[in-house]
């Protein structure tokens, strides 16, 4: 009996622990969704030359380092019209120079829809962006966007590519379905918000180009792969590129190899192999026409040569796993081979 009592006590004990160890809740997971990652680079670089609207110097505000940030297509979701939202002014006075990108401490003003200096604020969603910011910038005065704020929502408030799909589509065939959500403001400010387009979704770039509605843009596949490293690389502006889990951005970046600093030595050192890099050198290197690099040009040419090199040299090899994973696998048995030595001692003595 008491053999039982103790047998069954250990399985108990077992299974708490074996729970313990899975996660709370299975919904983030079950979000993220398989795709092809090299297909996805191709649609990107395939709509490269798009994005040439506008200088690259314009094009690198650091609001725009990522694709995936307008919110407005989450006002169409289920999710989003339970928030609570409170109307907000933006003070001029509040910047030195009186530009309002010069004060983003509401990312709600710039993603979402405002009219003139009124915008949307919810204290929930505020929660959710506040956690956005790194200082993993190479060259940077002010953070970086670690992720796009989609995909901090998508998964905040467990929205699926299906349904961010759906809302994009609505916010170009519906947008007076969302018209309690934006009770904030008059009827007049919100059909002059809908006839601008203010109301209709961006998912991709929200810079360079007129909202438009493609089911098969890149980043609904991106914004929802489970490795955070290839979307974060995917969802970069054409203008800015990430390596080492660092964001480098064009304008600083030519500055760096304008002078050859300590940036420019370091980004030789890592693995510079990798599509989102060439893209991203291949734009920079078309601003190298610039009147203000005249004296440097020279310089600078051979500092390019160099990062090509790099950039279409072969990977660097991993080397043959087979002798780590032995060790592993060794590792991982001594516990139990001393467990059955100890046990085989016991029971002879028993004997």
């Amino acid at each position: 009996m008491k053999k039982t009592l103790k047998r069954a006590l250990t399985a108990l004990i077992a299974a708490a622990l074996l729970l313990s160890c899975l996660p709370l809740s299975s919904s983030a997971d079950d979000l993220w969704v398989d795709a092809d990652v090299d297909a996805l680079w191709e649609k990107k670089i395939a709509g490269d030359e798009t994005q040439w609207g506008y200088t690259y110097g314009e094009a690198s505000m650091y609001f725009c380092h990522m694709m995936g940030n307008d919110l407005t297509v989450l006002l169409y979701t289920e999710a989003f019209q339970k928030l609570k939202f409170e109307r907000r002014e933006y003070n001029y006075a509040m910047s030195e120079d009186g530009e309002w990108w010069s004060v983003l401490d509401d990312a709600e003003l710039i993603y979402l829809p405002s009219y003139h200096n009124s915008y949307m604020y919810s204290e929930e969603l505020h929660k959710v962006l506040a956690q956005n910011f790194s200082s993993n910038g190479i060259g940077a005065d002010y953070d970086d966007f670690h992720v796009p704020y989609l995909r901090l929502c998508i998964e905040a408030f467990g929205i699926t590519k299906e349904e961010l799909k759906a809302a994009c589509q609505k916010s170009y065939t519906d947008p007076d379905s969302i018209r309690e959500v934006l009770s904030i403001f008059t009827d007049e400010e919100f059909e002059s918000m809908k006839k601008s387009g203010e109301l209709q979704a961006v998912v991709g770039n929200t810079y360079t180009q007129e909202p438009v509605w493609l089911e098969d843009h890149f980043v609904f596949d991106a914004l929802y792969l489970e490795d955070e490293n290839e979307m974060r690389a995917l969802c970069m502006h054409y203008f800015t590129t990430d390596i080492a889990g660092k964001t480098i951005r064009v304008d600083s970046f030519m500055y760096d190899v304008a002078h050859g600093t300590e940036d420019y030595l370091w980004l030789k050192e890592q693995n510079l192999s990798r599509e989102g890099f060439r893209m991203f050198l291949k734009n920079a290197k078309r601003g190298l026409a610039g009147a203000q690099y005249d004296e440097v040009r020279a310089e600078m040419e051979v500092r390019f040569a160099e990062l090509e090199a790099l950039a279409y040299a072969d990977p660097p090899k991993t080397g043959d796993p087979t002798a780590a994973y032995a060790l592993i696998f060794t590792l991982a048995a001594l516990p139990l081979a001393g467990f059955g030595v100890a046990e085989w001692k016991r029971r002879r003595r028993a004997v």
